[in-house]
């Protein structure tokens, strides 16, 4: 794994912020925050058009699950595949250790939040298990 659940909702933040990354703390004490400036990382016509994929994941793709009845979600899912289940890796069709991931953010016309989430070791695809995690974290905050 070389990506966090928190990069991958700044990644969600970057192309909801038309391309601009926003330096990410998880403490509330602003004396403890990181002192980091915005960086522009993509143009702001590529975040639109990758905001509009990101749409059509959660309205006709992968990703249907993490649509709320709030707002439109943005989203991307993702699965990786890690290989065999212990003790299966002799076996013809061996069971796979899967992370499901969902990355997504709402409202896709006017964001106010993003959010990634990872599944260690889930038992279904990313659109199946994290997506609705996501879609109740998007619509609990909105």
């Amino acid at each position: 794994m070389l990506a966090t659940p928190l990069e991958m909702a700044s990644v969600a933040q970057t192309v909801a912020n038309d391309g601009v990354r926003e330096p990410t703390s998880i403490v509330l004490n602003k004396k403890l925050r990181p002192k980091a400036d915005p960086v522009k990382v993509m143009s702001a016509k590529t975040a639109e058009e990758l905001t509009q994929l990101m749409i059509g994941v959660v309205v006709e793709g992968t990703g249907t699950a993490g649509a709320i009845t709030e707002a439109q979600v943005a989203g991307k899912t993702g699965t990786a595949e890690l290989g065999p289940k212990p003790g299966q890796e002799e076996e013809e069709n061996p069971v796979q250790i899967k992370d499901a991931w969902f990355a997504a953010f709402a409202p896709a016309e006017k964001p106010r939040l993003a959010v990634g989430v990872l599944l260690i070791e889930a038992e279904a695809a990313g659109g199946e298990v994290a997506a609705p995690a996501a879609s109740a974290v998007l619509s609990a905050g909105l």
